[in-house]
């Protein structure tokens, strides 16, 4: 079952002062009023869905949008449980470098020493090495919760093999990308529910994100280069430090931040960060939008713009191409509207193509079906435009700046 939130819903934006209390059948669940207070309405929401699971015994995904604020509720969740003495023990698996991160939000939800010996925050690489559970399974958890569940989707590999030899009552799958690789893997990850909620509608006071699709052409020595490259090339990871993002985050720390899209594509908050550059697309979109969204996420206060260097007729041209078809998978799986549909088998044979005529590099096909495909809504980008007026000056310098290189070919409104 898919639990989406529609537009019509406009759930408000403002915090609600008051506890909350969830009714069950011999129990009742209540989150004090100093931790409902850290809570948006559509977080409370996200609670009360986890207490109808519990209450119903089943598991689920919680497959909000990144940036919604989904660590901080699911924190608020289980400090209640255990607070209320509901459950005595959970197990939190997650990526190494988001370990830091959740213990910070458990913090912000004044985890007791009370409480604190309820919660175990363990890795993936722990559940992996220990694929027979000789620790973890010493006793059957009340709680299983597994962050970035889509990296744990494939029941082959060490960490699919761990997980599910970890006893638990309850299990709780968190992802902002419950379509990774096919339909067949998302439906294989609701247990039998998954909530998924889009940012623009839960979080509307977060200002408008401009994406921009900078088309790039190659010069006649890089065109020599990238053939050569394509002759030869068959088919070809990073810790982050916490320290490194906490500096980022300061009002006085460094301007720019550097990393990989693996790792942007992990639950880390980059709100001081304005303006975002993918350089390299990925094979799965939703690992390039979440990078983009560590900086568009609750708490960011100015205005987000978005440059994705796409080269004409290289890779990576066929690789964004690969991009919105997928984006178009999840938009029906979840029931959202009717994705663009014009990229064919055909399109992704033409991976490493090597064209003969010069012009391939100095146009895109990918960019002309786009302005096609935008014909019946031209005008969404010159509303978006708008809304950026009070930073007219500064973004007219930026597109300025494009202008002046030989290498631009056009601009694109990102399909997402």
């Amino acid at each position: 079952m898919v639990i989406q939130n529609r537009s019509s819903l406009s759930p408000p934006a403002m915090l609600t002062i008051a506890p909350i209390i969830l009714d069950g059948p011999t129990k009742t669940y209540k989150l004090p009023i100093e931790i409902s207070i850290l809570l948006k309405e559509h977080q409370r929401r996200g609670i009360s869905l986890l207490w109808n699971l519990h209450r119903e015994g089943q598991g689920g995904v919680i497959g909000d949008e990144t940036g919604t604020g989904k660590t901080r509720f699911i924190c608020a969740y289980i400090f209640g449980l255990l607070h209320l003495k509901l459950i005595r023990r959970s197990l939190l698996v997650v990526p190494v470098t988001l370990v830091s991160f959740w213990k910070e939000e458990f913090s912000k939800v004044a985890l007791t020493e009370e409480t604190n010996d309820g919660v175990v925050i363990t890795t993936y690489d722990t559940v992996a090495i220990d694929q027979d559970c000789q620790l973890l399974s010493m006793r059957t958890w009340d709680y299983l919760f597994i962050d970035e569940g889509h990296l744990a989707t494939n029941d082959t590999t060490m960490r699919g093999k761990g997980l599910r030899n970890i006893p638990s009552q309850h299990r709780i799958a968190i992802t902002a990308t419950p379509l990774q690789k096919n339909v067949e893997e998302l439906f294989a990850k609701i247990e039998p529910y998954l909530l998924r909620r889009k940012k623009d509608v839960v979080c509307p006071e977060l200002s408008k994100k401009l994406d921009l699709i900078v088309w790039l052409k190659l010069t006649k020595c890089q065109q020599q280069q990238y053939k050569a490259c394509c002759k030869q090339v068959r088919g070809s990871k990073n810790s982050l430090r916490f320290a490194a993002l906490k500096m980022f985050q300061k009002d006085d720390g460094p301007e720019i931040f550097l990393l990989s899209s693996k790792v942007g594509s992990l639950g880390l908050t980059l709100t001081q960060a304005d303006r975002v550059i993918v350089v390299d697309p990925d094979w799965n979109a939703s690992t390039d939008d979440q990078s983009v969204d560590r900086a568009h996420r609750i708490g960011q206060e100015k205005q987000v713009i978005t440059y994705r260097l796409i080269t004409c007729g290289t890779v990576e041209e066929t690789i964004y191409r690969k991009q919105i078809f997928k984006s178009g998978l999840l938009r029906i799986a979840t029931g959202q509207e009717k994705p663009m549909t014009f990229f064919s088998q055909e399109d992704l044979e033409e991976l490493f193509h090597l064209p003969s005529d010069e012009k391939w590099f100095s146009s895109s096909r990918t960019q002309k079906i786009l302005s096609y495909e935008h014909e019946d809504d031209d005008g969404i980008l010159k509303e978006q435009m708008k809304s950026f007026q009070k930073h007219m000056k500064r973004f007219q310098k930026h597109l300025n700046s494009f202008g002046e290189l030989d290498c631009l070919v056009g601009l694109s409104r990102h399909s997402s």
